[in-house]
């Protein structure tokens, strides 16, 4: 079992939704996990780009009307079946909060096998200005006032799309 798949199961298991794609079938899998309204960030690499129905973010666009937020993942924790996202002047923070479903772009050569490796990729892009990030681990939910509830604080679905480059 290798590292993709391993990252897929544990983090299926926490109740997020994992799409192990290639670079040429990635906008045709965004496109069908988009509920519209979407808002989406363009991602930092080149892999994939964003299907036309993908707003770029409004406050009024995330606030009142967005069902899907895409983001960028820059990390995936294997151990924990985790996504780190940037919170940046993208406005990524933002998008992967306020909708219901959040979709998550990650390339699988950005897989790293536990936090401690994470941790020490993250040192040092704090070092070259990045300043604030998100470790995502399945859809929002909360036990703190009773019964399990998801989607309280943050996406009650989470899409975890893997861009495989083999």
């Amino acid at each position: 079992m290798g590292t993709v798949d391993r990252f897929s199961k544990t983090a299926e298991t926490t109740g997020a939704e994992v799409h192990t794609v290639s670079k040429e079938d990635a906008k045709d899998v965004l496109q069908e996990l988009i509920k519209p309204p979407a808002v989406g960030v363009q991602p930092l690499t080149d892999t994939v780009s964003l299907p036309s129905i993908v707003d770029p973010p409004t406050k009024q666009k995330f606030m009142d009307e967005a069902k899907t937020g895409i983001t960028d993942a820059i990390i995936g924790i294997e151990t924990l079946g985790s996504v780190v996202i940037p919170s940046d002047g993208r406005q990524t923070g933002p998008v992967s909060l306020f909708p219901a479903r959040q979709i998550a772009i990650i390339e699988a050569s950005d897989i790293v096998p536990d936090i401690e490796t994470a941790f020490s990729v993250l040192h040092d892009q704090y070092g070259q200005g990045m300043d604030n990030t998100v470790i995502v681990t399945g859809p929002s939910s909360t036990g703190d006032m009773g019964e399990l509830v998801t989607g309280v604080h943050g996406p009650g679905e989470l899409h975890i799309v893997v861009i495989c480059d083999e």
